[in-house]
């Protein structure tokens, strides 16, 4: 059961109207009933918080189905914020009652036997209709919820009569079941609710006498709101708050089913308090809480017909738990608890929301007060234990304690506060709580929640005024508080008159934590809910307009711009289209003239070509394709009467650029496939020389090859953007970063890398608002990555926004559950450091493992801060560190931090590595060279790809003048993960090692995958000169010279071997 006392001065519910004087109601429907064994007599009573609505006349049943239409109109007069508090609160209760109807000679029988009855029978019958029907003094409100006693209408008094007469007739009728039936979705704006109700009996039967849901009796209902009370519920309605008392665990002997349990609701100005009783002790770990949770009106009664159709959700990962004490199901179901799972749902106006917010807001608590009465007879508990002396132990480890403030009842008298502040965060509706009981003492509601309403009025003991100890001899203790003036001493004693000092009042006590015997926290779970958040969560429709807002989205190109870009395109195809019929028709002619010179293979194709009419099919497909190109791609007029001198210069320069694009084109396609030339650069190999430039400081390269990538994307891969930027950020150049990332944004506005990467950015140059935006939009986008919730966490709790904070943990730490199913990020390869190193529970680090890809090491090193609070200076914690500061450059801080790890894991391979790279970076090549061959040498698995490793170990080797072993490494390489640096150094060591052959296959390769590298051309002149090839040795030098030769030690080696070769 449930009460509610009114709070003082303004906070009770108004009762003055709200609305107009127009009658407001709804009219309840009872169609049908059916699954009743005939023959019956049947009442339908209808009831709402305690009071009688109405009473069906009675129904003969003759089948199991029947059909009664039966209407009862309850009428509110005049709408005020009691009775919408009572509509939302409780449920309306129908009871079935039910007279089994007899043969006709037993029925002479009976009413022969009913002659003897006195009237008193008649004034006074036993009343089986009130099973389970909760009386007037056991409502849960004291104030608001209540029928209209004073109506003259039509209706009421045709009711009257009709309770008067079922009251004369129904001696013989018991109730046959009972059901409730919810109104709020006449509250939420619905004009009509249909159900079909399941009557359920007033006790559950155990074992053969339950019954099965499908035997149960179905009555169908219909309910029609009257004078549009849907409509005025709805917009007078700013929330709705719901607190479930759920249950008490790890009690002791003095908690019984007797004990009261208080808490607030809000008002306007005030609060109201509420109390929960009804409690069910339950000592065994097989009864389990009901699956639905029970309205709190119908607290007192049993049954199916008092649960509400709101579940109970035994997911425990976003549990509010403020303790030491882990909370798992099997500590809720092991040990003794009590349990309500009570559910209170109350009205709340616009004024009360904003009361809930801002003490919410204050506080980020809610209080609970537990209250034994002292009529309360201990609970006898298998746990109690005696000591030696034969007494029993106390259970509880918090007992009475006196105190100058007063009698606190700490035996009795408990309190907890709920940590609510989650409900603070945009969007959130729900939480549960779990919280220790501490003892109650008095004040402690006063400075937790800034309330002087007591819960309890419970009888304290008046404060006494703290004398000075001298005077203890002189004053008894029943007059201390009253002395003003010491008494005379003693006769035959020396003693001075101490005089009375009234010293400053001591602090006040702070109330215990309350555990049982086995010194288990003793805790309540409760959960509650509002309708509407307090604070609206931004919608993806708002943040997506706001991204809009700061990065426009690409502007569709005009009809003009789209005719020049497929003008563009179809010459590009022709001419690639070109490409390959030459190919096959020159095919065609070597197979056939394959003993023709080479000088006179040129002219004799060409006239194949106009033999087979291969030359005009060319021509012909060309032509249409050219004059739209010139026209659209190149802006020349279509139609010239005469061509002046500017025109004319015009034209030369649209036949340049005409040529200059078609040898772009054929440049780019020449002797080479383009499937094979797509499979051996593709996207993700450009991306990986990319990274391989990066650690090895060719930064120029590297914006080459990511430049490419954008080129072969048409710049329309957001990732490839993001890449890009990522480049610019270890340059430090943010400007540039931003602006590649505003572009990846604009081409896909939920792009989640390219969200997080700005607000990041944004972050790390103090640009606070942009990075709030684009940090909240990318959890918006995917509420399930676990690393944008924890960076989001990080945020707010620099910007000292706690309250954020703590509910992105919470979020962060549910989404571990789903990380498997979270889709696979596109990052760069990782060829310095690992990225597995890391332990499945620790959520923080792999954040800073996220963030190092994202190349933000400064931020990866604030996510290792929070990994150090939790789990100390573990080794995945010092590995990572490290390695944010080796791409700070950092080196010898890497050192020492790999050092310290060393010494925890001295055979760990992915620490010697990384020292390895810190030692290269430092130009301490010998102890590199031993860090690196110590980590192969360490290393378990054989197929592992130590790229860079191998790439420095064949580096090092070549400046040590050993070209065998540094061959022997290049060549593993190249079999593995071939890059144009890895060719480069195998044709450098084959040159060297007298390879000449060799050499020159190693180095066509490296051309083959970048074009662009000046030592591979210097290389391939020295190997042509040293093969007699004066003429290819001219172009390779120059071809070197024209991508900026700065190789000193080429140089030289092509100096002294060029003059040996006669100038062309």
């Amino acid at each position: 059961m449930l009460k509610m006392i009114p709070g003082k001065g303004n906070g009770s519910l108004q009762n003055h109207p709200i609305i107009g004087t127009e009658e407001k109601g709804f009219l309840i429907k009872v169609v049908n009933i059916e699954n009743i064994i005939p023959p019956k007599n049947i009442i339908v009573k209808v009831d709402f918080n305690g009071n009688n609505v109405g009473t069906s006349p009675t129904t003969s049943i003759e089948d199991s189905d029947v059909q009664m239409n039966w209407e009862v109109l309850y009428q509110i007069p005049q709408l005020t914020e009691s009775d919408i508090d009572s509509l939302i609160a409780h449920p309306l209760l129908f009871s079935v009652l039910s007279e089994d109807v007899l043969p006709a000679e037993e029925q002479k029988e009976d009413d022969k036997g009913k002659k003897k009855s006195t009237t008193k029978k008649l004034l006074k019958p036993k009343s089986p209709t009130n099973k389970g029907v909760l009386k007037r003094e056991d409502s849960a409100v004291s104030s608001g919820k209540k029928t209209k006693q004073s109506e003259d209408s039509k209706s009421k008094i045709s009711k009257k009569k009709l309770e008067e007469s079922v009251e004369k007739s129904n001696e013989s009728f018991s109730t046959l079941g009972m059901a409730s039936l919810d109104l709020i979705p006449l509250v939420q704006g619905n004009p009509e609710i249909e159900e079909l109700l399941l009557i359920y009996p007033p006790t559950e039967g155990k074992g053969s006498q339950a019954v099965a849901w499908a035997n149960l009796p179905k009555m169908k209902v219909s309910i029609f709101g009257q004078g549009n009370i849907a409509e005025a519920l709805k917009y007078r309605i700013a929330n709705i708050f719901y607190f479930t008392l759920e249950s008490l665990h790890n009690i002791t002997p003095e908690f019984t089913e007797n004990i009261e349990v208080a808490t607030i609701v809000p008002r306007p100005q005030e609060f109201e308090v509420v109390k929960f009783t009804n409690g069910q002790v339950v000592m065994d770990n097989i009864t389990l809480a009901q699956r639905r949770k029970k309205w709190f009106g119908l607290s007192a009664m049993e049954g199916q017909a008092a649960m509400s159709l709101y579940s109970n959700e035994e997911n425990l990962n976003d549990v509010q738990n403020a303790m030491d004490f882990q909370v798992s199901h099997k500590t809720l179901y092991s040990h003794p608890r009590i349990q309500w799972n009570q559910l209170l749902r109350s009205f709340i106006n616009e004024e009360s929301q904003t009361t809930l917010k801002n003490k919410l807001i204050k506080y980020r608590c809610w209080p609970l007060e537990i209250f034994i009465p002292d009529s309360t007879e201990k609970r006898k508990d298998p746990s109690e234990s005696k000591s030696k002396d034969g007494k029993k132990d106390s259970v509880g480890k918090s007992r009475a304690r006196s105190s100058r403030y007063g009698t606190n009842k700490a035996a009795n008298h408990f309190i907890a506060f709920l940590d609510l502040s989650r409900l603070l965060y945009p969007g959130v509706t729900s939480t549960k709580v779990v919280t220790q009981l501490h003892t109650f003492v008095e004040g402690v509601v006063a400075r937790e929640f800034g309330s002087e309403h007591e819960m309890f009025q419970v009888s304290r003991a008046p404060s006494v005024v703290k004398v000075d100890k001298s005077a203890k001899s002189g004053t008894s203790k029943k007059d201390q508080s009253r002395a003003t003036t010491p008494k005379s001493p003693k006769k035959g004693k020396v003693s001075i008159a101490p005089e009375v000092i009234e010293e400053e009042p001591a602090s006040p006590p702070e109330p215990e934590p309350v555990f049982n015997a086995d010194g288990d926290p003793v805790f309540v779970m409760v959960h509650v809910e509002l309708l509407k958040p307090l604070i609206k969560k931004r919608t993806i429709t708002e943040i997506a307009a706001r991204i809009e807002e700061i990065i426009p989205k690409r502007r569709e190109p005009s009809k003009s711009e789209q005719l020049k870009i497929d003008a563009i395109q179809s010459f590009e195809a022709c001419i690639q289209n070109l490409v390959y019929v030459i190919q096959e028709e020159y095919q065609f002619f070597h197979n056939k003239n394959e003993k023709i010179p080479i000088e006179r293979v040129c002219k004799n194709f060409l006239m194949h070509l106009h033999m087979t009419g291969a030359y005009t099919r060319m021509k012909e497909s060309v032509k249409e394709v050219v004059e739209a190109y010139i026209r659209d791609g190149l802006g020349f007029p279509h139609k010239l009467n005469f061509l002046d001198t500017k025109q004319q210069e015009n034209l030369t320069d649209i036949y340049s650029s005409l040529v200059y694009k078609m040898c772009c084109v054929v440049n780019s396609k020449y002797c080479i496939d383009v499937e094979e030339y797509d499979a051996v650069v593709s996207n993700d190999s450009l991306l990986f020389f990319a990274t391989e430039a990066m650690e090895e400081d060719r930064y120029e390269k590297a914006q080459e090859y990511l430049a490419q990538r954008l080129d072969k994307s048409e710049k329309a891969d957001p990732q490839c953007w993001v890449d890009y930027a990522q480049f610019w950020v270890k340059k430090l150049e943010f400007e540039k970063a931003a602006e590649c990332t505003r572009e990846a944004i604009s081409i896909d506005p939920t792009y989640i890398p390219a969200l997080s990467f700005l607000g990041l950015l944004s972050w790390l140059t103090e640009d606070f608002s942009t990075a709030e935006t684009f940090l909240v939009a990318a959890v918006t986008f995917n509420p399930h990555a676990m690393d944008s919730w924890l960076i989001l966490h990080m945020f707010h709790k620099q910007m000292n926004q706690l309250e954020d904070a703590s509910a992105e943990l919470l979020n962060g730490k549910r989404c571990m559950g789903v990380v498997s199913m979270q889709p696979v990020r596109h990052t760069a390869p990782q060829l310095v450091w690992c990225p597995e190193m890391v332990e499945k529970d620790r959520i923080f680090l792999i954040t800073a493992v996220n963030l190092l890809r994202l190349s933000f090491p400064e931020l990866a090193e604030l996510a290792l801060s929070y990994d150090l609070l939790q789990h100390g200076r573990t080794v995945g914690y010092l590995y990572y560190l490290a390695v944010c500061h080796y791409y700070q450059g950092r080196y010898k801080d890497s050192l020492n931090h790999i050092e310290e790890a060393l010494k925890m894991e001295w055979e760990e391979d992915r620490l010697w590595f990384l020292k390895g790279h810190n030692l290269y970076k430092l130009k301490l090549f010998t102890e590199a060279k031993e860090a690196f061959q110590f980590a192969i040498n360490l290393c378990q698995t054989t197929d592992g790809n130590h790229h860079l490793v191998e790439l420095r170990l064949g580096n090092i080797f070549l400046s040590e003048g050993d070209h065998e072993e540094a061959h022997a490494y290049y060549l593993n390489i190249c079999s593995n993960s071939p890059t144009p640096l890895s060719w480069l150094g195998l044709g450098i060591t084959a040159f060297l090692n007298h390879e000449l052959d060799d050499a020159e296959l190693a180095l066509s390769e490296a051309n083959l995958l970048d074009c662009r590298l000046s030592q591979v051309w210097g290389y391939l002149a020295l190997v042509n000169l040293l093969m007699a090839r004066p003429e290819i040795y001219h172009r390779c030098l120059s071809q070197a010279l024209r991508y900026g030769l700065d190789d000193p030690v080429l140089i030289e080696r092509l100096n002294i071997l060029g003059d040996l070769v006669e100038p062309c």
